[in-house]
């Protein structure tokens, strides 16, 4: 009891210092401006809660014009409430916007101050409860600290920082919380060499809300379970067991069953505005992965050099290292597939957010390696580097890149002396 007790207490402490972080960014944010939390493609994830709870998905009782005040996230089209972003994000979000329309709101319109701060509270909460999960993974392997230090740089060192305290209304967050717990119940079953039904009632939960919240990601939750198979003398069994049995079809099931309000809304308005129509995988045959990996518009490598740092190690201790397969399945998946986008560079982003979820499974490798004294602080003082170079990047952008193509090195250089804002 006493660790459940401490665990509890550490886990408040951290998340009023996060949420003390965030709120004074936040607070001084204009509203309805693309720094507000309800705005753009943040609007759009939000906008399932003021429309089920205040508006009832009637589009004419929604305030005049909101949809232009918060970024065009979502359209008002006849009667219907349209947005082409998934609702897992607000699902997620609900429980803080429940309590903050009944108890705390002035101004009950779903849009109004209060109502912005609901992501801050919801995103910190998700991503540290990911952490402390991210923790249990790594003590799976190595000691307390080194399991601490490596949750403390996975945050701090990559973009994660800054889709948990600057720009919280995405659904990376959120993503990040399901992908870590999804890594530990893989984990947990790897160590245990068996399937139980609770299992496959954690996985079938977890995919069906990674699907909700993002439904592209279902496909990169595939290099996980690679990890059940790999060094696994019994792979038959287990693959019979995630596929062809009866505990396979309650993951199927649960999945659909989540995902199923998603696929009745979007067929609901697929006769007003197809979800994503006008975008699609226009470079499945020319990815842009050099772009992805190292242009100056949100070139993974170059905003969270840590991750090249990791690939580097990868190689250097290939054989100390168990999982190297799905993690390098995993990179080259998300790298290809967003590669393959027609806006290869996600938008308005620091760094490559398409990233953000799946830092728990990249940065396990530091759970194995060992190294000498020596080389233990050289190890220490890249990491502490690349650490202040991304929380330094990410304390001056301003939402997005802003230059004349993905390659436009001058607007890089600006941004990378400029001040903190």
């Amino acid at each position: 009891m006493k660790l459940i007790y401490r665990t509890l207490i550490i886990f408040l402490v951290l998340w009023i210092g996060l949420l003390l972080i965030t709120f004074n960014k936040h607070l001084r944010r204009e509203p309805n401006t693309y720094h507000s939390e309800i705005w753009a493609d943040k609007a759009g994830y939000y906008v399932y809660l003021p429309a089920t709870f205040i508006y009832h998905w009637q589009g004419d009782s929604i305030p005049e014009s909101i949809h232009k005040q918060k970024g065009d996230g979502f359209k008002i089209i006849g009667n219907h409430v349209v947005t082409k972003y998934p609702m897992g994000v607000a699902v997620m979000m609900s429980p803080v916007w429940l309590v903050n329309h009944y108890f705390i709101a002035d101004v009950k319109d779903g849009f109004s101050f209060s109502y912005t701060l609901v992501s801050s509270v919801a995103a910190t909460f998700y991503v540290l409860i990911g952490l402390f999960i991210s923790y249990a993974c790594y003590k799976k392997y190595t000691t307390s600290i080194r399991s601490l230090s490596i949750c403390i740089l996975l945050f701090i060192s990559t973009n994660l920082f800054y889709y948990t305290v600057l720009e919280n209304g995405m659904s990376h967050a959120f993503s990040f919380f399901w992908f870590s717990l999804l890594l530990f119940v893989i984990l947990d079953i790897k160590q245990r060499t068996s399937i139980t039904y609770k299992d496959t009632l954690s996985l079938g939960i977890i995919t069906g809300f990674i699907m909700l919240i993002r439904p592209i990601n279902c496909v990169f939750c595939l290099p996980y379970f690679l990890i059940l198979v790999i060094q696994n003398p019994n792979i038959k069994s287990t693959i019979k067991e995630l596929l062809f049995t009866t505990k396979s079809l309650l993951i199927y099931l649960l999945a659909i069953l989540i995902i199923t309000p998603q696929i009745i809304y979007y067929k609901s308005i697929s006769s007003i505005k197809a979800p994503y129509s006008g975008e699609g995988f226009s470079y499945l045959t020319s990815p842009k992965i050099l772009s992805v990996l190292f242009a100056p518009e949100n070139g993974l490598f170059l905003y969270t050099p840590i991750v090249l740092f990791i690939f580097v190690l990868l190689f250097i201790y290939r054989k100390s290292i168990p999982f190297i397969i799905p993690i390098c399945v995993l990179f080259s998946l998300v790298v290809y597939v967003y590669a393959s986008w027609s806006s290869p560079e996600l938008g308005c982003a620091f760094g490559y957010r398409g990233m953000v979820e799946f830092y728990s499974l990249i940065f396990l490798p530091f759970a194995f390696i060992n190294v000498s004294r020596k080389l233990k602080f050289t190890f220490i003082f890249i990491a502490v580097l690349c650490t202040l170079y991304t929380l330094k990047l990410s304390l001056s952008y301003d939402g997005c890149f802003g230059g004349s193509n993905y390659w436009d090195w001058s607007t890089y250089s600006k941004l990378l002396f400029s001040n903190i804002k």
